[in-house]
């Protein structure tokens, strides 16, 4: 699979919102950064929660209150089940367990050999 075979989505904004430009009008964004926006949302969507797809999302009853180690297997497993990532490099958990928000970076290969570093904050 090249680049360019990636699927196209919607842009979204810093806060996880789909972006509208000065037109008002959503953009379309492909190629690498594409499967970087669709990964953080599989990330932060609770497995179960896609009618579409029952599999599709973070196992979060798993890590609800559990340790880092928890969270970081679990994006792992996560993000392992996409097709498009040969390999997750890094998972780097920081962040309060205590205030329930936590920061997660991410580096993963993808499949046209290409590095993707992206991080999300998960509550």
């Amino acid at each position: 699979m090249s680049e360019g075979e990636y699927d196209k989505t919607l842009r979204l904004d810093r806060t996880g919102d789909i972006f509208v430009n000065d037109q008002n009008d959503a953009e379309v964004i492909g190629g690498h950064n594409a499967v970087i926006v669709e990964l953080k949302i599989l990330l932060l969507t609770i497995q179960g929660e896609d009618p579409f797809d029952e599999t599709h999302g973070l196992r979060v009853f798993e890590i609800a209150g559990a340790s880092d180690a928890v969270l970081e297997r679990e994006v792992r497993f996560a993000l392992q089940e996409d097709d498009r990532v040969v390999e997750v490099n890094e998972v780097d958990v920081s962040g309060s367990e205590a205030n329930r928000t936590r920061d997660v970076d991410v580096t993963v290969t993808l499949t046209h050999g290409k590095t993707a570093q992206f991080g999300v904050e998960m509550e």
